[in-house]
This record gives C-alpha cells, structure tokens and sequence, in this order.
C-alpha cells in the first residue's frame, strides 16, 4: 500500500494526497501541493496517477473513463518518488486537504480523500485523543469539516482492524474484489494479470469488520505517468493490482453521490453508498464471515 488519494464528480473538487498527480491528458488536474521533499505535486511514481484515473478520468473516446469522469484532481504529495515518506509528510497533506473546507475560497473545497497507505494500529473510539493517534485526530478533524475519507483495506490478508487509518471508524474502508469481467455471475475466470478466482475477494485483500465496501482491485487498468517506470509502465496507461486501487472506485462513487446531494455529512455519504450496493459477488473465501455491500452507482 502507498498513501492517498482524493477524487469527486466534474461538480466537486478533489485531492490525491499520496504520491501526487501526474497531469496526463486524461485527467482534470486543477492543482495540488507537496509535503514531500519534491518541487511540485508532479506523480513519478505512478501510484497516485494511477488511482486518480480510476476516479475521474475523462471520458473523451481515449484511454480509460473514470467513476466520476473529469472529476476535478488536485494532487497532495506526501511520498517522494521512491515512495518513500514521513508520518509528519502525511500530516501535512491531510492539513492541506483540511484548509480547503476553512479558507475563504469555496471553490477549492476537496470534498472526498482516498487514502491508500496504511500502517500498525487500532482505533481507540475517540478519534485518537485516548491513545494518542494524531494521525487519527488530523483525518477526524478533517472529516469534522466535511471531507469524506475513503480508505485501502491493506493487502496482508488480515484482519484490517489492526492497520490504521482502515481502522478508523470515521472513514470508508475498501476491500479488493477480483473480477475478471465486470458482471456477476463468477463466470468470467482468473484476471487477466493474475491467478484468482471472479467474483470473490481478491486473495492478498484484507478482511473484517472494518470493511464498510468492496470493490475491483486486481488487473486494473488506468492512467499513469509517462515518465514512470517505478511500477513497470511509461505509456500513459498501466494495469495495477491491490486494494490502493479498489479504494478510488469508492472515492468516485462518493463524488457522484455528492453531486446531487450538496451539504451531505461525510457519515451520510458512507450510508448512502452502503445501502446502493450490491451483493452479487461469492464470499466463500471471506474469512471474516462478512458479506460487505460490492460499490454500485447504477442507481446515482
């Protein structure tokens, strides 16, 4: 897992806060800022480019279409382009988000944050003053100001009540689902890019009552930097695999939501998305026993 991302409908603003955006011409990339030791917010990684399609890639008859396409990106670096950062970097980019729901500029406000990064820890029920947690205490102070926060679930195959912020009561937590096909049914066979099985959870996808969604996470294809080769692709476009790119399904699913339902509570849109999925997917291999709703934005 790498850290975070943000992304909303054509109507709402959006920020990655991870590795930054790369401003393909795929994507609607409004600005952005950098806590990491970087310049600029410029993704050359690949990482955060990469879920940043998955939210809201254009839809312009060329590569890919985003959940909320032309979602309007605003990328947060935290990690350099190693992938390597701080707690206190991460700090900084969830401020970041924060002061654009408290500044005078109502333009700029960030709506929804998809964190994919994770760490060891647990959620103390009071948003971190009882334990300590000032990552926790940065994204409730955050969410107090109406940011949604959508969250990987990790990919260790665990209970992820144990990895913060997935952990975090407050925010939407994301496991991955293997779908080879994009239709129910389990007919479709193993991904294209990996062996697993269609329609089940993806088997590194952490599990447990934390989960609140599931969604595709293995053999995605999205955008990505042209000048990446971190990850193994520099066309523009690449296929990656992990819950960090189930989450940015999520994340677009709460910018459609938003859309039309303007001065929606971050906790009313995490119920709102819960109660439009669906449960046609097979949780045989679930080991938590816990059949989570599947994303569906048929009903948007």
């Amino acid at each position: 897992m790498t850290p975070l991302d943000v992304g909303t409908s054509a109507m709402i603003n959006n920020g990655t806060v991870q590795l930054g955006v790369n401003p393909a011409a795929d994507l609607n990339v409004a600005g952005g800022g950098t806590c990491a030791k970087s310049r600029n917010y410029d993704d050359h990684y690949g990482h955060g480019t990469h879920a940043a399609g998955i939210v809201g890639a254009l839809d312009n008859h060329i590569g890919v279409v985003g959940v909320a396409p032309g979602a309007n990106m605003f990328g947060v670096k935290v990690l350099d382009d190693e992938g390597n950062g701080t707690t206190r970097e991460l700090l900084c980019g969830i401020d970041w988000v924060t002061t654009t729901r408290t500044d005078s500029d109502p333009r700029n406000d960030i709506d929804v944050a998809n964190l994919s990064l994770g760490g060891v820890g647990t959620d103390d029920g009071h948003c971190g003053e009882a334990d300590g947690d000032i990552l926790h205490q940065a994204i409730c102070k955050s969410v107090s100001k109406g940011v949604t926060y959508v969250v990987a679930a990790g990919n260790d195959h665990e209970d992820a009540s144990h990895l913060i912020p997935a952990a975090y009561n407050e925010v939407i937590t994301v496991s991955a689902l293997a779908d080879s096909d994009g239709r129910p049914g389990g007919k479709g066979g193993s991904p294209a890019c990996r062996a697993d099985q269609d329609d089940t959870l993806a088997d590194f996808s952490n599990y447990g009552p934390a989960i609140d969604l599931i969604a595709p996470g293995v053999c995605i294809f999205s955008t990505m930097p042209m000048d990446s080769t971190k990850l193994g692709d520099s066309g523009g476009y690449g296929t990656l695999t992990g819950t960090s790119f189930a989450a940015p399904h999520v994340a677009g699913a709460a910018a459609l939501w938003i859309s039309k339902h303007r001065g929606a509570t971050p906790a009313q849109v995490r119920q709102a998305l819960i109660d439009a999925g669906n449960y046609n997917w097979n949780n045989m291999d679930d080991p938590d026993g816990i059949k989570e709703p599947l994303v569906d934005v048929s009903s948007f």
